[in-house]
C-alpha cells in the first residue's frame, strides 16, 4: 500500500468485477490514469464476465503433481418455508425479514458470487457502476450479511470434505500473503511535511486541545508554525531533519471482509491482549510440514539423512577395528567410539 493506496484490492475489483476503472478511481479517491497506468504495467486482466475454473484432481493419494486452486462442489442452501422446516441444512430467507428484491439480491449472490448480477437480478435499476458501489453498500447490512453468511457457514457443513478440499485448503494457507491481513509500514513523522520541517497539526481542533492540556499543566504553549493538515498515511520526506526520511512505523489490520479466498484461510481471528489487538494466523510452517509429511517428501528426506548416518558409523566401526588391529593408542579407539554414539543419537 502506497500513500494509503490498498493496490492489492484495487487489482482483485478491477480483474474480478465489471465496475468500470473510472467508477473504480472515484471509489478509491485515485484517478483512472493511475489505474490504467498500474494495470499495465503488472499486466491486470480485465473482468470480462467469465469466470475460468480448473478442475484437475490428483489421480492417487501418491500423485506429487501441482495443487491447483479447485472449488469444493457447492450445496443448495436455500429453500422454501416448508423446505427449510424439513430441513437442517437449508435457511428460509423469510425468516430474516427481507422483502421480495433483497430475498432475490442474497439468493443471486450465494449462487454466483457476482454483486452486480444479483443487484440486477433482483430488480434493482442503473448502470454497472452504480450497482456495484449499491450492492456494496447492501453487503455491509447486517440484514443482507447475515443470511448471506449462515448460507455460507451451511454450504460448507453440507460439503464433503475430501482428500482434495484438504489439499486445496492447505495450498490456499500456504499461498497466502500475510500482508493481505496486517501490514507494516514506514509512513511520514509530524515534521517531515510541515512547515520548515516544525511539528504539523492536524487541525486546528488538534492543536487547541494541545494548547488546553499545556496550559492546565502551566508550561508553554505548543507551536503551530508547521501548519495543519498532517495526513498520517502519507509517505516519509527523505529530506526530513527529525526522522531522517526513515519517518515511523505503522501497523494497519486490514479489512477481513475483503480478504481473497486463500487470505481468508490464513485467517484465524482476533484476540485482545494486555497490549492491544492481535491478528492470528493458521501456521504456514505447520501447514508446509503437513504437506510435505502427505506428499512423502519429508519421509524421504529423513530416509536418505538415516542411510547416510548409517554408512558413516559403518566407517567409523571399521576404521575403529582397524586401529584396533593395528595396536593403535587407546585415544584414537576412544575418540571414534565417540563419533559413532554421536551419531546415534
Amino acid at each position: 500500500m502506497s500513500n494509503g493506496i490498498d493496490w492489492k484490492k484495487i487489482e482483485r475489483e478491477y480483474t474480478s468485477s465489471k465496475i468500470s476503472v473510472r467508477a473504480l478511481a472515484e471509489l478509491h479517491g485515485i484517478s483512472d490514469t493511475a489505474i490504467h497506468k498500474k494495470a499495465k504495467a503488472e499486466g491486470w486482466q480485465k473482468f470480462d464476465g467469465v469466470k475460468k475454473r480448473k478442475n484437475i484432481k490428483p489421480k492417487s493419494l501418491n500423485d506429487k503433481s501441482e495443487l491447483i486452486n479447485q472449488e469444493i462442489p457447492q450445496a443448495d442452501v436455500i429453500g422454501n418455508g416448508q423446505e427449510a422446516s424439513q430441513n437442517r441444512f437449508v435457511i428460509n430467507l423469510l425468516d430474516y425479514g427481507l422483502n421480495d428484491k433483497q430475498i432475490k439480491f442474497v439468493e443471486t449472490y450465494i449462487r454466483t458470487g457476482d454483486r452486480i448480477k444479483a443487484y440486477k437480478e433482483a430488480g434493482y435499476t442503473g448502470t454497472n457502476d452504480v450497482a456495484y458501489i449499491s450492492a456494496s453498500r447492501m453487503l455491509r447490512t447486517v440484514k443482507i450479511a447475515k443470511p448471506i453468511q449462515d448460507a455460507l457457514d451451511l454450504r460448507q457443513v453440507r460439503t464433503e470434505i475430501t482428500v482434495d478440499s484438504v489439499l486445496v485448503w492447505m495450498s490456499d494457507i500456504l499461498s497466502a500473503d500475510p500482508n493481505e491481513l496486517v501490514e507494516h509500514r514506514r509512513v511520514n513523522c509530524r515534521h517531515c511535511w510541515g512547515k520548515g520541517h516544525q511539528y504539523q497539526w492536524i487541525d486546528e481542533v488538534e492543536y487547541d486541545e494541545a494548547a488546553q492540556e499545556a496550559a492546565a499543566k502551566d508550561i508553554a504553549e505548543p507551536s503551530c508554525d508547521g501548519g495543519f493538515n498532517f495526513d498520517k498515511e502519507m509517505d516519509p520526506n527523505p529530506d526530513c531533519p527529525k526522522c531522517r526520511g526513515k519517518g515511523v512505523g505503522s501497523v494497519l489490520f486490514k479489512d477481513t471482509r475483503d480478504l481473497s479466498r486463500q487470505a481468508r484461510r490464513l485467517y484465524a481471528g482476533i484476540k485482545q491482549t494486555k497490549n492491544g489487538t492481535e491478528i492470528m494466523m493458521n501456521s504456514q510452517v505447520e501447514v508446509a510440514k503437513m504437506l510435505a509429511r502427505y506428499l512423502g517428501m519429508q519421509d524421504s528426506e529423513l530416509t536418505k539423512r538415516a542411510l547416510q548416518t548409517s554408512i558413516e558409523k559403518q566407517q567409523l566401526e571399521i576404521q575403529r577395528l582397524k586401529n584396533i588391529l593395528e595396536g593403535k593408542g587407546d585415544a584414537t579407539v576412544n575418540a571414534l567410539s565417540e563419533l559413532m554414539d554421536r551419531l546415534s543419537e
